[in-house]
């Protein structure tokens, strides 16, 4: 190459969950739980100056060790569907937990009628500015729909 040699990385998108079936009895409650495990990798690191020497020609050492740990993410949802039957809409109750955001509500929607109630990962998220580039664009965001 012209301007030398060079390195090339790249990332995958994440592959996205299973899709989940959740099949509830009318009146009845139903819950699921999403725990997502994410590795980290960090370094610990610290300098040993010798204390006795002058400032200019003190000893250094620098220490690093690598450290691996782990991040786990925990959603939780449950469904409540009340049908009082004929043409009448379903009454669905529903709570969402995400870390520490829990949200309730409740729609009365026809039957055979499919409503997105909460979505997570990449959606809604502004578009970077031209020519920016930051670490999180390479970030694994899952997809998740209820």
């Amino acid at each position: 190459s012209p301007r030398g040699p060079g390195v090339v990385t790249s990332t995958a998108a994440a592959p996205p969950p299973p899709v989940q079936r959740l099949l509830v009895l009318n009146g009845q409650r139903a819950a699921l739980r999403l725990t997502t495990r994410e590795p980290l990798q960090w370094v610990d690191a610290f300098i040993e100056i010798d204390p006795s020497a002058a400032p200019a020609s003190a000893a250094r050492r620098v220490y690093a060790g690598p450290r691996q740990g782990e991040r786990q993410a925990v959603q939780r949802f449950s469904v409540t569907p009340t049908w009082p039957g004929g043409n009448a809409p379903v009454r669905l109750a529903f709570e969402v937990e995400d870390g520490e955001v829990d949200i309730q509500s409740t729609l009365d929607l026809p039957m055979q009628r499919w409503q997105t109630v909460a979505r997570s990962g990449g959606s809604g998220m502004a578009a970077p500015a031209r020519g920016t580039l930051s670490s999180t664009d390479a970030a694994g965001l899952p997809k998740r729909e209820l």
